[in-house]
């Protein structure tokens, strides 16, 4: 997966090269326990492939390749803990493009399917699990999603005069700093 994912963001060669890399790394070897099943093996092969789809959909605007990405983010919440990385990753992922408004739209096919269904799957596996509906980690991607999907209907739908798109999502953002900021102060 790692050449794939290799490959599908650079070239060939960084493909190879990142799987050969990370064959030869010690602490990879040793986690994955000489090829029995263990959860970090298991869940990094699911963060990874999650990856891989997500770029695929971003690079190829496929709904497809989005929802490979879901699926693979709800079987790496529910095998290992570690799955916070990715919910924590693509946020930063998506907000930076959405800051500099590039690529909308193909982050609307890929965001939008891999947390939709990356919070499904272990909701519906594991109800009582870490990754319900009230999980932090959740309800900020949750809130992102519906933010980009904000500043892309906002552009279709032209509610906002074109010079005044690209202060959309930086206004936002720091209004919406402030006020989660300044709510400690109240809660």
């Amino acid at each position: 997966v790692f050449y794939f994912l290799g490959k599908e963001l650079f070239n060939r060669v960084t493909g190879v090269s990142a799987a050969f890399f990370l064959s030869t790394i010690p602490g990879v070897m040793r986690r994955s326990s000489a090829g029995f099943f263990e959860k970090e093996a298991i869940g990094g092969f699911f963060m990874v492939l999650s990856l891989y789809f997500f770029a695929r959909a971003w690079k190829r605007n496929q709904w497809l390749s989005g929802i490979g990405s879901g699926i693979a983010l709800g079987l790496f919440s529910i095998s290992w803990g570690g799955s916070q990385m990715s919910w924590l990753l693509y946020p930063a992922i998506v907000f930076v493009p959405m800051l500099f408004n590039s690529d909308i739209r193909s982050l609307i096919i890929a965001y939008t399917p891999t947390i939709i269904i990356g919070a499904a799957i272990p909701m519906a596996i594991q109800p009582s699990g870490n990754y319900g509906p009230t999980n932090t980690l959740v309800v900020g991607n949750v809130a992102l999603l519906l933010f980009l999907w904000s500043r892309y209907l906002i552009e279709n739908l032209s509610l906002m005069d074109e010079k005044y798109l690209s202060y959309y999502v930086p206004s936002v953002s720091a209004i919406g700093f402030l006020f989660v900021h300044f709510s400690a102060l109240y809660s």
